[in-house]
C-alpha cells in the first residue's frame, strides 16, 4: 500500500469518525437533554467543570487529576458533551469485542449487538457517566506497560483512576510488575508524571475534593462492603471479606505470567469493584466490557449467559415494583461476584495450570 493510499484511508476514517460524532451531538440537541431526564450524571459533571474550572459540592466525587481531561467539554453546551460521551461509550463497547480472526465477522457482529444493547449499556447511554474512560484508561496503561512507554502508562493510570474503585488491585499488580520486570528509568518516569499531575491538581482543587468525599453521602452502591454494611454486618467481618477476596485475586494474578491478559484484567477489575467501599451501578458496564465481552468470542455460550445476567433486571422495571427496585443493588453485587468467580477460575485453568503443565512436559522432553 502506497503512502498516498494510507493517507487517503486515514482521511476517510477521520471524516467518518467526525460524521458519527456529529450525529450523536445532533441527537443530543434534538432530544433536548438539557431539560429532560437524559444525561443525569453528565449534567452533574458538566456543571462542575463549566468554563474550565472544577467545582465540587453538587454530587461530584471523582478525583481532580482525572477530571482535568474533561475540562475542554466544560466550554461546550451540555448536549454536545452528552453526544460525545454516548459515542465514546458505544465505541468502547464495540472495541471490547475483539475477534481472533477476520473470518469471525458475523460472530463478532452478533457479539457487539449483544453488548451494545445490554441493559447496563442502555442505562449508561442515557446517564452519560464516565465509565468508558475507565476502560480506555486501563487499555492505555496496559499498552504502555507492554510497549515500555512511560508517558502512555502514566496517562492510562491518570484516566483510569477517574473511578479509583475499579482499578485498585490492577494498579497493585502493575506496580509489582514494573518493579520486577521493567528497567527502572521507565517506571520511575511514569511514576514521576503521575505524581506531578496529581500534586498539581490537588494543590488547585484538592480542598474541594476532600470536602466533598468527607461530607458527601453516597448510597450503598453495588460493592460487597456496601451491601454488608446495609445488612448491619460487623465492620471487622467486612474487612476480613475484603482482605480474603483481594488476597485471593492478587495471589492468583501473581502466580501467573507477568503479562496483562484479557482474563487477568477482567479478574482484577471486577474484584476491585467488589471489595471497594463504594461502586456505582454503572460499573457493570466495566465488568461487561472486560469480562463478558471477551467471553462472547472465546466461549460463546458462557459469554451469552453472562450477558443475560445483565439483561435480567429489565424485568424489574417492567413490573415497576418498588421492592424489586430496592433489591436490584443486591442483584448487581451477586452478578459481580459471579463475574469474578468465572474470570478467576478460567484464568487459573488457562494461564496457570495449562502453562505449568506445558512447562513440565517441555522439561521432561
Amino acid at each position: 500500500m502506497t503512502q498516498s493510499n494510507v493517507r487517503r484511508d486515514q482521511l476517510i476514517f477521520a471524516a467518518s469518525l467526525a460524521l458519527v460524532i456529529g450525529l450523536f451531538i445532533f441527537l443530543g440537541v434534538q432530544l433536548h437533554v438539557e431539560d429532560g431526564p437524559l444525561a443525569f450524571d453528565w449534567k452533574i459533571i458538566w456543571h462542575s467543570i463549566r468554563n474550565g474550572s472544577i467545582t465540587y459540592g453538587n454530587g461530584l466525587y471523582n478525583p481532580p487529576w482525572a477530571l482535568l481531561f474533561l475540562l475542554p467539554l466544560g466550554f461546550v453546551p451540555v448536549q454536545i458533551g452528552w453526544g460525545i460521551f454516548t459515542f465514546l461509550t458505544l465505541a468502547t463497547l464495540v472495541m471490547s469485542v475483539q475477534s481472533p480472526s477476520p473470518q469471525a465477522f458475523w460472530k463478532r457482529f452478533v457479539s457487539i449487538l449483544l453488548v451494545a444493547t445490554a441493559y447496563p449499556a442502555l442505562r449508561l447511554y442515557g446517564d452519560a457517566n464516565v465509565d468508558a474512560l475507565v476502560i480506555l484508561g486501563i487499555w492505555l496503561l496496559v499498552a504502555g506497560y507492554n510497549r515500555r512507554i512511560s508517558w502512555m502508562m502514566a496517562l492510562g493510570v491518570l484516566i483510569a483512576t477517574i473511578k479509583p474503585q475499579a482499578v485498585t488491585l490492577l494498579l497493585i499488580i502493575l506496580a509489582v510488575y514494573c518493579w520486577q520486570h521493567l528497567v527502572p528509568k521507565i517506571w520511575i518516569r511514569a511514576a514521576g508524571i503521575v505524581m506531578v499531575v496529581v500534586l498539581i491538581s490537588l494543590l488547585a482543587y484538592g480542598g474541594g475534593w476532600f470536602d466533598a468525599i468527607s461530607v458527601g453521602t453516597l448510597p450503598s452502591g453495588i460493592s460487597l462492603p456496601g451491601l454488608l454494611s446495609e445488612l448491619d454486618v460487623p465492620q471487622g467481618l467486612i474487612v476480613l471479606v475484603q482482605l480474603l477476596i483481594g488476597g485471593i485475586t492478587l495471589g492468583v494474578a501473581l502466580k501467573g505470567p507477568p503479562v496483562f491478559s484479557t482474563l487477568k484484567i477482567g479478574m482484577l477489575t471486577v474484584a476491585s469493584m467488589i471489595v471497594s467501599p463504594y461502586t456505582n451501578g454503572h460499573g457493570m458496564v466495566i465488568a461487561m466490557a472486560l469480562v463478558a465481552a471477551p467471553f462472547l468470542l472465546l466461549r460463546p455460550f458462557l459469554g451469552v449467559m453472562l450477558i443475560l445476567l445483565l439483561d435480567f433486571p429489565i424485568a424489574t422495571f417492567i413490573s415497576n415494583s418498588q421492592a424489586s427496585q430496592i433489591k436490584l443493588g443486591y442483584y448487581w453485587t451477586g452478578v459481580l461476584i459471579i463475574y469474578w468467580i468465572v474470570a478467576l477460575v478460567v484464568y487459573y485453568r488457562n494461564e496457570i495450570l495449562l502453562l505449568s503443565g506445558e512447562n513440565r512436559k517441555s522439561k521432561k522432553s
